[in-house]
């Protein structure tokens, strides 16, 4: 389902760790939506997400385990990390990992308390990182059985790399 977003809306999924802030994607016919919860959201902060320079990664703390990655380049080096999860996409979603199609990437900016949209970005994804994270997706999808067990070696991998590390590769 194709949901119109826009600022000042309340997104359409509540924040799964209220009022805190944290990192997630979730999966789009087109590609991902990236979704950034943020306590308190100031000015700076909805200039960086709309238009300062990003650097995107995708890491594999193991085989099947993959990791969005990104820094905004400007002087805040504001960075975040979202695990990819496939085997919690219900079968009728677009299985875009398994073909050439996805690279939209929507970034949306939601405060962590209020649940409203504070900003939105769309990007165009390099070639490169969506066979990246199209390849581990697959691999997940043949390696792992069951949503819980990708979870646990995402965080396993979150107690042992940092967000910059995942940025090195």
């Amino acid at each position: 389902m194709t949901q119109k977003l826009g600022v000042g809306e309340t997104f359409y999924l509540p924040n799964p760790q209220p009022n805190t802030e944290n990192c997630h994607l979730e999966f789009t016919s087109h590609f991902v939506d990236l979704v950034y919860y943020i306590l308190k959201p100031q000015a700076q902060d909805i200039e960086t997400w709309r238009s300062a320079p990003l650097r995107l990664a995708v890491f594999e703390a193991e085989s099947g385990v993959p990791f969005v990655a990104g820094e905004f380049q400007n002087k805040e080096k504001w960075s975040f990390d979202a695990p990819v999860n496939v085997l919690k996409v219900a079968t009728e979603q677009p299985r875009w990992w398994q073909s050439e199609a996805g690279s939209m990437f929507n970034m949306i900016l939601v405060n962590a308390v209020t649940n409203k949209i504070v900003a939105l970005r769309q990007l165009s994804v390099q070639s490169g990182l969506v066979e990246k994270l199209s390849n581990s997706l697959v691999e997940q999808s043949q390696r792992y059985q069951h949503f819980r067990e990708v979870d646990a070696a995402h965080r396993r991998a979150t107690i042992q790399f940092s967000t910059l590390q995942m940025l090195r590769g």
